[in-house]
């Protein structure tokens, strides 16, 4: 250190004894001799390259590295007047190189060292200064620690050379990542665009700041500068440095030179102003496009640069030599100008900016944005980049420079749109799947506001380039981006070509005439190059490409397969090949896609990230049943068989209370997506009509001698030993070919109970069964042995049935044992049945599935879809009704187990749009066999319980019950009105509940009832009084204490007696003849 000022002093002393009008020389460079003969020729350049040997040490010293580096950028100030034209030309660089490496507290000198001295020096006409400006730029900006350094060194290259936009968008093109950031952000803040969303843009991470003026250099004085000197012996007797030297307005009238000062530009606002500054500007357009930083122009301005429109910008320099008023502006358009191969690669530098960010981060994207940064990129190696989602944002001015300075006109060079091109269908592919927040949502906005817009004017333009950029076999100079950057394989290269593809087909830019031209290649080239191994790679992405509702096309649907029904029906007999090859590859395609669906292993469900968004565990379900119904509503009549999908089951999280209960949980989301398709397929596929709930009599009472008639060799079900408390003396037998004569007693049963026996079979030569006879055929009879069948083989018993067959077929081949086909039996109260779950028809199947359903979804909103499709599937296309001969057994199976139980348990008072839809069903499920009866249990069974809050809810079903029941069907059906009067009576009654909150909750119930639901109550009481004469006694205390609890409603009257006054009278006197006593009597004569 002790060395360097020592050579400093020297160099100072040396510049102390120069004349004061030699001045001059210390503004530009210049190898006149005069200037070298005003110092002693000394090795100036020894000194030189030993301080840049010591900068190459310097991150080596272990202590004073600030003090040291104070010391070699004073050195390196004292020593750059004095060398020669090779040390010059390398000065530039080696102070910029030194930012970083140098302690940051440096860098502020560092760079007003370049920008102040060493640039306006090196850039004369005698240096090369100039060809070092962008790389000086780069240097400085890729170090985004101090934004202000950035505003410093631009804003001072533009008070001293033009053109300094041609450099930033060489930093630009050429620079790196860092260095783009801050290039990208200060070019649309020095020259803006005319254009709302451009001019309105938001920051995303880098802000522009402005710079504050240095501070005075004369002796100790610290207030900002105003103006510089080049007076060798003032700055060498009051700084103690080499001129230039930086003064204040106050200690400028201390010093004693008759050298003139001249004004230092002071900073631009950092909300640097779009409007015309000039305050005579008189024009209609007031957008400003240049700057300029002329003394003459900027006095009045307080010495701030000046914004000025174009005409201002052409009037006030129309009459000056240009080189004397330092301009800032830009070109209209790039094409056939100096900056167009610069600007065209800085156009595609900033959009793979956001690509490559946008792959780069694939494997992070499941990791919280939060734990990588507290991670501070250790796991991977790397710091967190502070500029990440500014580098992702970078595409946004790539777009608009694009739009605006290379617009695709018919001059424009076809290679230039072609590159261009190719990389923005880069970009539309690589952002194509965003999320949609904030970063995702603007770069959407790009593509619809410019990009698309840019695209349309090239295709017109230059239509045949945009064919060969999405052609497979892609020009040269559509190279560009993606996997044409690093080294990858043929198939990858067509699996990113198809994605371009997909990611445009949304945009209506890819017209009939286009697809006509593309896709046979595409089809040609997968099907001749690609291995039959690698087809998986490629068929996701065809089949939504040949999927119009995931990509709808700007043509009809019908036309999207037309290129290969115009080479089937013109083409040559290559064509007509190739035509039938890209079926067979299509449909193989998506056959093994489908195949593929079973198998699938559904990753955990389990996230991280609690702010992110959780696919949910029905994502491929609610994805698969969208498209089987859009495929449906397009192909009404062709109707295929449903595909099995992976299931998993997750957890509710409904009930957690951080969350906002349903609209929180994403397994209710889903599950309310799912069954609202589901419904919508429904009522697609259903009839409009609902039909009328009706009770058939007669079936009523033949239905079990049906079952009993029903042969087990050609129904797919069956009843063995059925007994039914309807009619007591109901049993049959049932006979096969091998086994006869067997014998029940009869079956003691009570009211859904049974009980069963012992069975005898008896040994008989089956001589009814044979084969075909022929002259020399010997018959052959089977015997069977006599078995005891117990209480559990009932049901379970087997045989086999020899068919005709031809006896020579038999000669010689021995008999195979035939394997036993899986039997299930299903047990009821009424018997054991026989049938199987996937022979029954899709829509008892589907009954069944969303029946069994119904517990996991506690969405009301899941329920309403669900119970809407039972709907349509029961009262529309009538399933269970015609489920009563062929599927009796399942029918009771499900009424018993499934239907009444849950559809009872849906009658809910705080979610009225469920029990609306469960009331219709509940009535219809009783009208069907043996509904009567479970129903009458299950109310039985709550109302009876011993816990009083299943009666408290059963009191609140019943209320559900008869405030949603529909009278039409109530009125016109007595089955339906003595089923009801059981759930009344108990409702009634339960006002008198031992338990108060039960009571009381009757009452409340029974007085919110409307006159309309109480009349219809009283019609069901009415119905039983007049069915069943046990009764009577219970139904009028029932109407009585209904009576006590509505006074106001008029339900126990004269006119009921009356009506009924003839048959009680007959009743009544029939028992006193018998000495019987009974209510009707006492009723009457009492």
């Amino acid at each position: 250190m002790t060395v360097l000022r020592f050579f400093q002093q020297t160099l100072i002393g040396f510049i102390k004894d120069l004349p004061t009008n030699t001045s001059t020389l210390f503004h530009k460079f210049t190898t006149d001799s005069q200037r070298t003969n005003l110092f002693p020729n000394l090795n100036y350049s020894g000194l030189f390259y030993g301080i840049v040997n010591l900068l190459d040490v310097f991150p080596l010293l272990q202590s004073g590295q600030k003090d040291i580096g104070q010391e070699i950028i004073a050195t390196l100030k004292s020593l750059y007047f004095f060398l020669d034209r090779d040390c010059i030309d390398q000065l530039p660089y080696l102070i910029a190189s030194q930012i970083g490496i140098l302690p940051s507290e440096l860098n502020k000198k560092l760079v007003s060292f370049l920008a102040d001295c060493i640039l306006p020096y090196s850039m004369s006409n005698e240096a090369n200064g100039e060809l070092s400006v962008p790389c000086i730029l780069m240097l400085v900006l890729q170090q985004y620690g101090d934004p202000t350094l950035h505003t410093y060194i631009v804003e001072s290259l533009m008070a001293h050379r033009s053109n300094v936009y041609n450099d930033i968008i060489a930093v630009i093109a050429k620079g790196t990542s860092e260095a783009r950031v801050a290039a990208a952000n200060l070019l649309f803040h020095y020259w803006p665009l005319m254009n709302p969303s451009i001019l309105h843009r938001k920051p995303i991470q880098y802000k522009v700041h402005a710079w504050a003026p240095p501070t005075c250099e004369y002796g100790t004085c610290t207030n900002p500068s105003v103006k510089i000197t080049y007076d060798p012996a003032v700055c060498a007797k009051y700084g103690n440095t080499s001129p230039p030297m930086r003064i204040c307005k106050g200690c400028q009238n201390l010093m004693e030179s008759d050298q003139p000062t001249f004004y230092i530009c002071q900073p631009m606002p950092a909300s640097n102003s779009t409007i015309c500054q000039n305050k005579g500007c008189e024009s209609t357009n007031r957008f400003a496009v240049g700057t300029c930083f002329s003394e003459d122009c900027i006095r009045s301005h307080q010495h701030v640069p000046l914004r000025l429109c174009q005409e201002c910008f052409t009037h006030l320099h129309a009459n000056i030599n240009p080189t004397n008023h330092i301009r800032q502006d830009r070109k209209m358009c790039a094409w056939e100008t100096i900056i167009e191969r610069d600007m065209i690669e800085a156009i595609v530098k900033l959009l793979k900016e956001t690509s490559c960010q946008l792959e780069g981060t694939e494997g992070e994207g499941k990791r919280p944005k939060w734990l990588r940064q507290l991670e501070g990129g250790q796991s991977l190696g790397r710091d967190i980049d502070s500029m990440a989602d500014e580098k992702r944002m970078l595409s946004r001015y790539g777009i608009w420079l694009m739009a605006a300075m290379c617009p695709p006109s018919i001059e424009a060079p076809t290679h230039a749109v072609g590159y261009m091109m190719s990389m923005v269908f880069q970009w539309f592919t690589t952002t194509a799947l965003l999320p949609n927040d904030s970063m995702g949502s603007s770069l959407e906005q790009l593509k619809t506001d410019f990009a698309s817009e840019w695209v349309n004017q090239a295709i017109n333009n230059h239509y045949d380039t945009f064919v060969l950029t999405l052609m497979p076999h892609v020009p040269e100079y559509a190279q560009v981006g993606g996997v044409w950057d690093k080294f990858c394989s043929r198939k990858d290269q067509l699996k990113e070509g198809l994605s371009k593809l997909l990611a445009l087909m949304p945009y209506d830019v890819i017209s009939f005439p286009t697809w006509n031209q593309v896709i046979p290649q595409w089809l040609k080239c997968i099907s001749d190059e690609i291995d039959d191994e690698d087809f998986s790679e490629l068929k996701i992405l065809l089949c939504k490409i040949f999927e119009p509702d995931l990509c709808p096309l700007p043509f009809e649907t019908e036309k999207v397969f037309e290129f290969i029904l115009t080479r089937l029906m013109n083409g040559t007999y290559e064509e007509i090949l190739d035509a039938l090859d890209w079926l067979h590859m299509i449909l193989t395609m998506f056959q093994g896609c489908l195949s593929r669906l079973s198998t699938v292993t559904l990753s955990s469900t389990q996230n991280e990230n609690d702010l992110e968004e959780n696919p949910g565990p029905l994502a491929i379900q609610v994805v698969m049943i969208s498209i089987v119904s859009q495929q449906m509503k397009l192909n009404e009549n062709n109707h295929q068989d449903s595909q099995t999908y992976p299931t998993q089951t997750e957890e509710h999280t409904c009930q957690n209370p951080e969350t906002d209960q349903y609209s929180d949980c994403v397994r209710c989301q889903q599950a309310a997506f799912l069954y609202q398709i589901i419904n919508n397929i429904a009522e697609e596929l259903c009839p409009k009509d609902e039909v009328k709930i009706e009770f058939n009599a007669s079936d009523r009472d033949n239905w079990l001698n049906d079952l009993q008639m029903t042969d087990s060799g050609t129904t797919p079900s069956h009843i063995s030993n059925v007994t039914s408390p309807r009619n007591p003396s109901l049993h049959g037998t049932i006979n096969s070919p091998q086994v006869a004569g067997v014998e029940q007693p009869l079956i003691q049963a009570q009211r859904g109970s049974f009980q069963y026996l012992t069975a005898n079979v008896q040994e008989e030569i089956a001589n009814d069964e044979f084969v075909g006879l022929l002259p020399t055929e010997e018959i052959e009879t089977a015997t069977a042995q006599a078995t005891t069948l117990t209480e559990t083989d009932v049901g379970r018993e087997t045989c086999q049935i020899v068919t005709a067959t031809l006896f020579e077929s038999l000669k010689g081949t021995p008999l195979q044992p035939r394997e036993n086909s899986k039997i299930e039996f299903w047990n009821t109260s009424v018997g054991r049945f026989r049938f199987s779950l996937d022979q029954l028809p899709a829509q008892l199947r589907l009954i069944y599935s969303l029946l069994q359903n119904i517990e996991n979804e506690v969405d009301p909103d899941v329920q309403y879809f669900l119970l809407s499709t039972m709907k349509y599937l029961c009262l529309h296309c009538e399933a269970l009704s015609n489920a009563r001969r062929e599927h009796r057994g399942f029918l009771i199976w499900v009424q018993e187990n499934l239907l009444i139980s849950k559809l009872w348990t849906l009658l809910r008072s705080d979610y009225a749009q469920v029990g609306q839809l469960a009331v219709p069903l509940l009535i219809h499920a009783i009208t069907l066999p043996c509904g009567e009866e479970v129903f009458w249990n299950t109310v039985n069974h709550d109302f009876t319980s011993e816990k009083w809050e299943v009666r408290f809810k059963a009191v609140e079903r019943v209320y559900v019950l008869a405030h949603l029941m529909v009278e039409a069907p109530v009125k016109a059906n007595k089955l339906l009105q003595t089923s009801l009067s059981c759930a009344f009576s108990h409702l009634i009654v339960s006002v008198n509940d031992p338990n108060a909150a039960v009571a009381q909750r009757t009452l409340l119930a029974l007085r919110a009832l409307p006159s309309k639901c109480l009349n219809l109550m009283n019609l069901c009481l009415e119905a039983q009084f007049d069915s069943c004469i046990l009764d009577r006694p219970l139904i009028i205390s029932r109407v009585y204490l209904l009576t006590a609890v509505v006074p106001e409603e008029n339900i126990l009257t004269w006119e009921f007696f009356i009506n009924r006054f003839e048959t009680l009278a007959v009743e009544a006197q029939l028992k006193f003849q018998s000495n019987e006593t009974g209510f009707v009597q006492g009723l009457i004569f009492k």
